[in-house]
């Protein structure tokens, strides 16, 4: 019997214990392309904690006078999962947007 191919990734997913670490990237990748308008990048997600790296205190700071606008955006994107809160970090070294 032919097996649909969402459903045989699935299987192989669950049973590697990598559903979480496939559904962080893609958050990261969301917050990424919507991040580029905002001057930051995703580091890392997870128990909807989003960790973002920005160049300066500044740009920090503007993020976060916007982050309930932005995490909307994201969450519009994942659908199903959800950011609550970002987690900011300044990290002036190799920032390339």
């Amino acid at each position: 019997m032919i097996e649909r191919i969402n459903k045989t990734i699935k299987k192989r997913l669950n049973k590697y214990n990598l559903t979480q670490s496939v559904q962080a990237a893609f958050i990261c990748n969301q917050a990424d392309i919507i991040g580029k308008s905002y001057q930051f990048k995703s580091v890392s997600y997870k128990n909807g904690l989003l960790t973002i790296s920005v160049e300066n205190n500044m740009i920090a700071q503007e993020a976060r006078f916007k982050e309930k606008e932005i995490i909307k955006q994201i969450n519009e994107k994942v659908k199903n999962l959800k950011i609550r809160k970002f987690i900011y970090r300044v990290d002036n070294n190799d920032f390339i947007i």
